[in-house]
């Protein structure tokens, strides 16, 4: 019987290599994907997807700057003198300019506030204080706080009404619901088969890795397994900021935190041969990708939400480094019963 042929012998000196085997296999469809996709703008499309945030509406009166905004148009529309006279009116038909004026303290309070577009018990309290300065809403009660596109030009006297109105607005999103409403988070986007290359990637050079250092630990530097273990992740930084830059935070977030498990790993867990297939730093890699692709493949895709669960997933392999670090330091010791004594006391093991 050939040596090889014993069960021992394979698992030992053949099962590595069918996982490398096996590995680069799914690396080359995902690469071949990749590169198929990349040569159709139709498949791109529908590969994309795009990310949305919930946007309050309104929101605090400092968001987007509408506190200085409006208090600016305020101060500048609103003169002293305005008291005794445009604010004073309570049928301006025919003023041009006190017409404009009064149109303009409402419209810019509406826009700063996002209440030109959207609606919210929040944005109907500030549509209802600015009634008193042009009114332009809908008086059907069927369709209330409606805008019409054209203001009345009978109103209330607002004479030294200016400071109320302001802090009347100001109050408005503390004592009113807003609405949360999902816009497209800037240009960022999410690419499946970007995604699936990440992960193969990883998953193929996780055991290219363990085929070339398991056992040897004390043949290799530290330095040069970090070194080698970046090559795979760098290879799919470039190739994901050349095929869509605008996947750059989410790659940036899933790629980047794992490099502090690789630096911990590699220099101060580096102590013991009993070295796990999955090394840290891939499975660090590999999980928030994996998680990522399984909310976007479930519609999950709130930017929020996709972040969060990112980061979830490098705390868990921050854990699962721990637990490495612990079973390998404990397998080490399991000829120097001394030193067993430290990894068998409860504390250290919980």
């Amino acid at each position: 019987m050939f040596r090889w042929m014993d069960p021992k012998v394979y698992v030992i000196m053949i099962k590595p290599y069918v996982h490398v085997i096996a590995a680069l296999c799914l690396w080359v469809f995902a690469l071949t994907l990749l590169a198929t996709e990349q040569a159709s703008s139709i498949m791109i499309n529908i590969d994309r997807v795009h990310t949305y945030s919930l946007n309050k509406a309104p929101g605090t009166y400092d968001q987007n700057g509408a506190r200085s905004t409006i208090q600016s148009y305020f101060a500048s529309n609103w003169l002293p003198a305005d008291d005794q006279g445009c604010m004073a009116l309570t049928n301006w038909t025919g003023n041009a300019t006190c017409t404009a004026k009064r149109n303009g303290l409402v419209t810019t309070t509406r826009s700063a506030l996002n209440c030109d577009i959207y609606r919210s018990p929040g944005c109907n309290c500030v549509n209802q204080i600015l009634k008193g300065i042009a009114n332009d809403t809908n008086p059907n009660p069927l369709l209330p706080n409606t805008f019409t596109g054209s203001f009345a030009t009978i109103g209330r006297n607002m004479t030294g009404q200016s400071a109320t109105v302001l802090l009347n607005l100001e109050s408005c999103h503390y004592l009113f619901h807003s609405v949360y409403l999902a816009g497209e988070s800037g240009s960022t986007l999410v690419r499946r088969a970007a995604l699936l290359f990440l992960i193969t990637t990883m998953v193929a050079f996780n055991a290219l890795f363990y085929v070339l250092f398991h056992g040897v630990w004390m043949h290799w530097s530290a330095m040069s397994r970090s070194t080698l273990a970046l090559i795979g992740p760098l290879f799919v930084f470039i190739t994901a900021l050349a095929t869509e830059s605008a996947t750059i935070n989410l790659v940036l977030y899933i790629m980047f935190p794992p490099l502090v498990i690789l630096a911990l790993y590699e220099y101060f867990a580096h102590t013991s041969p009993h070295e796990p297939f999955l090394h840290p730093f891939f499975f660090a890699e590999i999980l928030p990708a994996l998680v990522t692709l399984a909310m976007v493949e479930n519609s999950v895709i709130d930017y929020d939400n996709l972040t969060f669960e990112i980061f979830k997933a490098h705390a868990i392999s921050f854990a699962y480094m721990g637990i490495v670090w612990f079973n390998m330091n404990f397998r080490a010791q399991e000829h120097n019963k001394k030193d067993m004594l430290l990894y068998t006391r409860r504390p250290q093991q919980v």
